[in-house]
């Protein structure tokens, strides 16, 4: 069997073909930047093409479903189902093609569930699960092995755990859960999809701020006949902590994109370029809403449209754009440096309006 070297990683060539193949099929990677055929997304020379002809780094930046795949595979936990598999594919993908991975948003979220030395620990094995040979990963993902070998348990407390701070304030994270509990109360009203997404901009002009991220969570929630499985878990249970859980997963989902959007508006000048990779379908989709397909599209008009239609989406559009014309009126809370809300009385006030719903 011919072998095929990629760097220092001698590997048959049918199974890197295979593994590109998995990925590919499954269009597992929302890339940041153009390319000329989508194949090229899907082949690890493209990879090292980049780094070695323009010293370009490409990083990924996976969400925590991946993460905990990972670091559940890597402990020594057998394969539950194929995105198992599929997570597996990714991370040996990574490593063969040089990307490197940035796992701090996911261990950003487990800190806030789990706190900060949990998330630390979650970081030392990744690091060491980063490390471990690309074959053995390859070998789980294409079927060929149901775990990693006892190797990788060896090597758990190899590397010295790293101090970072995971529970630091997170700013961006509070702010856009403000957005998305209005999403939510506005989502319980029961008003019609247009009327829902119409109130959404008045607010985030009259109130709050605007920010493409929410409109394309609020789109794809709110419009007509869409698939909104998963979008807000557990919306209207009787529980209404589980209705707030699902709230603060939903902006999860808002702050990896847009700290994802962040990077992809500094990667030329930082000589890096960015892919976001994650199996939820729907995240993917938000994902690939955010980048310009084709320059002259404007993916959030493009949205809207494919969305609501060509009248309503249209509508809504213009709706936004004139938003956008009187951004800096005085009537707009954003402009009135004596009267701005603290973001820790407006969660105080959107919680309160969500645990006291009732059917």
């Amino acid at each position: 069997m011919d072998q095929f070297v990629i760097r220092t990683y001698p590997i048959e060539k049918d199974k890197i073909d295979n593994l590109c193949k998995l990925i590919s099929s499954h269009r597992l990677i929302v890339p940041s930047f153009e390319y000329d055929f989508e194949k090229e997304i899907y082949d690890i020379s493209y990879y090292l093409k980049i780094r070695d002809m323009f010293q370009t780094d490409v990083c990924l930046l996976p969400d925590r479903n991946l993460l905990t795949r990972w670091l559940a595979l890597y402990r020594g936990e057998d394969i539950k189902n194929d995105n198992d598999r599929l997570a597996a594919s990714i991370l040996a993908f990574s490593q063969l093609a040089e990307i490197v991975i940035e796992p701090s948003i996911a261990l950003y979220e487990a800190a806030m569930t789990n706190g900060n030395v949990k998330a630390n620990q979650e970081l030392n094995i990744f690091r060491s699960a980063d490390n471990l040979d690309p074959k053995y990963w390859t070998a789980v993902a294409l079927e060929e092995s149901d775990m990693l070998p006892n190797i990788a348990l060896n090597d758990l407390n190899k590397n010295k755990l790293e101090d970072i701070n995971f529970e630091m304030p997170l700013r961006r994270w509070r702010r856009l859960y403000v957005l998305v509990l209005k999403i939510a109360e506005i989502e319980l009203q029961g008003e019609n999809s247009h009327q829902c997404m119409s109130e959404l901009f008045k607010w985030m002009h009259k109130d709050y701020l605007m920010t493409g991220t929410a409109v394309i969570l609020a789109a794809h929630y709110f419009a007509p006949n869409n698939n909104r499985k998963g979008l807000f878990k557990k919306l209207r249970s009787l529980n209404r902590e589980l209705a707030i859980q699902g709230i603060k997963n939903a902006t999860w989902d808002l702050f990896i994109l847009e700290e994802w959007f962040s990077r992809i508006t500094t990667q030329d000048k930082e000589n890096k370029k960015w892919l976001f990779c994650t199996l939820d379908k729907k995240l993917k989709l938000f994902a690939e809403s955010l980048i310009y397909k084709k320059r002259d599209v404007n993916p959030l008009e493009s949205s809207l449209i494919n969305l609501f239609g060509i009248e309503i989406g249209g509508k809504l559009m213009e709706e936004l754009k004139q938003y956008r014309l009187i951004s800096s009126s005085h009537e707009r809370i954003l402009n009135q440096e004596n009267n701005q809300p603290t973001i820790a009385s407006l969660i105080e006030k959107g919680e309160k309006i969500i645990f006291n719903w009732s059917v």
